[in-house]
């Protein structure tokens, strides 16, 4: 019974510091998106020699990779598996979209480009995650 919580613990730490990791690059996504309007004079140099979002994006979708089968492994059911992840990630979706909606009718024209030019493929790679 001693060696089961220690293996336990061990394994939610491993993942912890993954998470954490995940976490990181998010952040770096989230100051790639920034930049522009809270350092526009540090924007430039900055991406001479570094470029958060790709990076941000590389780590987060490498540290997926692995996370995201250790968690279905976890969880031992497929549906198990999908339900909680539609439960986790679909909520903010929402709340990002009402975000977006509030922003818009408050005047804000800051859509990308693709929206206006791929309106059908932007919206089903936002509701398939993909």
């Amino acid at each position: 019974m001693l060696t089961i919580p220690v293996v336990t613990q061990q394994a939610g730490r491993r993942m912890a510091w993954l998470d954490a990791l995940r976490g990181i690059a998010a952040v770096a996504v989230v100051f790639e998106h920034a930049f522009k309007f809270l350092l526009p004079e540090a924007r430039l140099p900055v991406k001479a020699v570094f470029e958060p979002g790709w990076y941000g994006v590389l780590v987060f979708f490498l540290v997926s990779g692995y996370i995201v089968p250790a968690s279905l492994e976890r969880r031992g059911s497929v549906r198990a598996f999908w339900i909680s992840r539609f439960l986790r990630l679909y909520p903010l979706l929402g709340v990002c979209v009402a975000g977006v909606g509030l922003l818009m009718l408050a005047g804000w024209d800051g859509l990308h480009i693709w929206w206006g030019a791929r309106p059908i493929s932007m919206t089903v790679a936002h509701l398939t995650m993909l």
